[in-house]
């Protein structure tokens, strides 16, 4: 069984080294903020300081990144995964752990360079991504409070809103499977949408109201989830995975991308 990945795309260039680790072991690795643009800002755990986010400004494990009306951003792994932030949105990178590699041998267009393992979590706001090629020991997640989708080869969006209490996932190629806090499960087609509507219980945790709605994605918002994904980053024919896990839920699955 291998696990479903999420969101990123390989890179035809990178100059980024996984930090010194043993070459079996996973080590904190290497990513960076490209493409900002407006408001954004991130706070470094490390010195408990935030600071206004620029182009190239590398971070580290742990950081809390914000966007603000008409900011944005992408991440760039030294996995070669991308994940391009929206406005308004909240994201953590809770892990990035990668083994040892050398720059000098990688073609990204082939695959990760080495194993790795990311955790992306989303508070609100949406993240649009590729993963390409992942090795069978690596993972990439996005976790959000309420609902788990895991798919193979496809490109799509998630949104997390807190204010109107909505989940929605719009898969603009391949296949999602989603899988509510409620456990319901449903797939999701290329050129199709789920809406998952939930609520504040008496105890202050997020759960599922009345079932998914499953729609149709139009031409404008498809063209508008690929315009998302970074495309002066971009390699033409990139497979790609992804996942969206809910902390203590993961999907498994023999499906090859």
């Amino acid at each position: 069984m291998k696990i479903l990945y999420i969101i990123a795309v390989f890179l035809g260039a990178c100059s980024f080294v996984a930090k010194t680790s043993a070459a079996a072991e996973l080590a904190p690795g290497t990513y960076r903020a490209a493409s900002v643009k407006g408001s954004a800002q991130w706070f470094n755990p490390l010195t408990k300081e935030t600071r206004p986010l620029v182009n190239n400004q590398e971070l580290v494990e742990g950081a809390v990144i914000t966007t603000g009306e008409g900011g944005g951003l992408t991440l760039v792994f030294a996995s070669g995964a991308t994940a391009t932030i929206g406005e308004k949105a909240e994201v953590t990178v809770s892990k990035f752990e990668q083994q040892t590699f050398d720059a000098a041998t990688v073609n990204f267009k082939k695959g990760e360079p080495s194993v790795s393992s990311i955790e992306i979590t989303l508070a609100k706001g949406n993240i649009t991504s590729r993963v390409s090629k992942l090795k069978a020991e690596s993972s990439y997640v996005v976790k959000t409070p309420v609902g788990v989708a895991g798919v193979r080869g496809t490109t799509f969006r998630v949104n997390f809103d807190p204010q109107t209490k909505t989940l929605k996932i719009e898969t603009a190629e391949g296949k999602v499977v989603l899988i509510t806090s409620a456990n319901v499960e449903v797939p999701i087609e290329g050129g199709k949408d789920v809406e998952v509507k939930f609520e504040v219980n008496e105890q202050g945790d997020l759960e599922t109201v009345g079932e998914p709605v499953v729609g149709t994605i139009s031409a404008e918002t498809l063209t508008e989830i690929l315009s998302q994904i970074a495309p002066d980053l971009l390699q033409v024919g990139d497979q790609v995975q992804v996942i969206i896990e809910q902390p203590t839920q993961i999907i498994t699955s023999n499906d090859q991308p």
